[in-house]
């Protein structure tokens, strides 16, 4: 036995017989306290290249020791083990000053609908995410429409102008099919305060000007301009004209008729002492065998009517051409002094070219200033126009009206537009000739 053997066994207070090193150890008492840990590896199976004391990697400040269990808050509840969540492997768990807090009140997404936001994106805060409304479904990832190869990224899109109205879903403007669209930096650029001309818009390419219409010279476009201008002159000078053809013809047909009288009125007023000065009877053509036509003789008819209840002078005007063989004042006079008027008492006016011939001649020529006017229904207020224009004092009996056709009602509108220009200036007519009295002898006008 060594020496260290006996000292052993004398400081147990107890003497052994010497025997084999393993009895010896199983028998060695173990020294209260020093117990191994359960589950701790004995020091000579341990590994080798054991770190030393020194260089063993010390505790943060602040961390728990392995044997302090971190306390739950009060009201916190810890989730089941099969809940917790597994961090993927190859992650790395970040640090207690980067971890990111979620606000209170946010949901926490689900495993599979975790978006990473792309380097550089800011965080959209809680207050501005829209919220979906209620019972609208999220769109899945899978079902996104993804934006076409070669469209430009959400950073060179064009930007609205504060306060301009995006387009409804329907109002929107398609490119046709084919048409590519142009990218921002070919688009020119049009200096501040220029006008943008329609020239310079870019129609597609299905609806491009054909050949066939290539730009005009300056030359033929000055013409088309002129045309143009002359075209819209045209009809606003054609517009004034057919109202004032309307004006015209409507004040004398409503104005002057109120002086038109039948036969019967006539003879009452003369019964009441109303004094004229004569019948003043307007021509009109005759047959080529020297008799009247049908209206000259219902014009004829009606002066015999009249002369028949109260006599007095009748003044015919009408056309008599220079060489004698047209002469409507003559064929006039043989029927009424055929129809029984005296011929002293008929008058005879050879230069009653026109209606405003045969009125002007019967003021300024024959001087009268009251007469009862006898002419067809369609024509009398014309004549009754022009002797009021000039200053006399008329009235007048309307004969029937037999063949009046449209071609003469055309005529007679154009013509009340022409008497009504000729009695704002009243020109003299072709042939004015020396004063007639009416108080002498008709047979004295039977000639030129």
């Amino acid at each position: 036995m060594s020496d260290t053997e006996e000292k052993r066994n004398d400081s147990a207070g107890e003497k052994r017989p010497l025997g084999d090193a393993s009895e010896a150890e199983e028998k060695k008492p173990v020294r209260e306290g020093k117990k191994r840990p359960e589950g701790r590896v004995p020091s000579e199976e341990r590994r080798p290249g054991r770190v030393p004391p020194g260089e063993v990697r010390r505790r943060p400040e602040g961390k728990a020791p392995s044997g302090e269990i971190r306390r739950l808050p009060e009201g916190e509840r810890r989730a089941p083990e099969g809940e917790s969540r597994r961090r993927p492997e190859g992650e790395r768990r970040a640090p207690e000053g980067e971890s990111r807090r979620r606000p209170e009140g946010e949901r926490r997404d689900p495993e599979g609908e975790s978006r990473r936001r792309p380097e550089g994106e800011r965080r959209i805060p809680p207050e501005e995410v829209r919220r979906r409304p209620e019972g609208e479904r999220r769109i899945p990832p899978e079902e996104v429409r993804r934006r076409p190869e070669g469209k430009a990224p959400s950073g060179e899109i064009r930007r609205r102008p504060e306060g301009e109205r995006r387009a409804p879903e329907g109002e929107r403007r398609r490119r046709p099919e084919g048409e590519r669209r142009i990218p921002p930096e070919e688009v020119r650029r049009r200096p501040e305060g220029e006008r943008r001309r329609p020239e310079e818009w870019e129609e597609p390419r299905e609806r491009r000007r054909p050949e066939s219409r290539k730009k005009q010279s300056p030359a033929k476009k000055k013409w088309m301009k002129f045309l143009k201008i002359s075209l819209i002159t045209l009809g606003i000078l054609f517009l004034l004209f057919v109202m004032g053809t309307l004006a015209v013809n409507g004040y004398m047909l409503v104005v002057d008729r109120r002086y038109v009288k039948t036969v019967n009125e006539w003879h009452d007023s003369m019964i009441d002492g109303e004094e004229i000065d004569c019948i003043f009877v307007l021509g009109c053509s005759v047959n080529p065998d020297r008799t009247p036509s049908a209206a000259l003789k219902t014009r004829l008819d009606r002066v015999w009517d009249l002369y028949k209840l109260s006599p007095h002078k009748v003044l015919v005007s009408g056309d008599h051409s220079a060489d004698g063989y047209y002469n409507e004042v003559r064929v006039m006079k043989d029927y009424l002094i055929d129809k029984g008027i005296p011929s002293e008492e008929i008058f005879i006016d050879h230069y009653g070219f026109s209606t405003y011939d045969s009125i002007y001649r019967a003021y300024f020529t024959f001087g009268v200033r009251r007469m009862t006017i006898v002419t067809e229904n369609s024509h009398i207020c014309r004549a009754l126009f022009l002797a009021s224009a000039i200053g006399m004092e008329a009235d007048g009996v309307a004969a029937e009206n037999t063949n009046i056709t449209g071609t003469w009602e055309l005529r007679e509108v154009l013509a009340r537009d022409k008497d009504f220009l000729a009695s704002l200036f009243w020109p003299k007519p072709g042939y004015d000739g020396d004063s007639i009295s009416l108080s002498g002898n008709g047979d004295d006008t039977n000639e030129r």
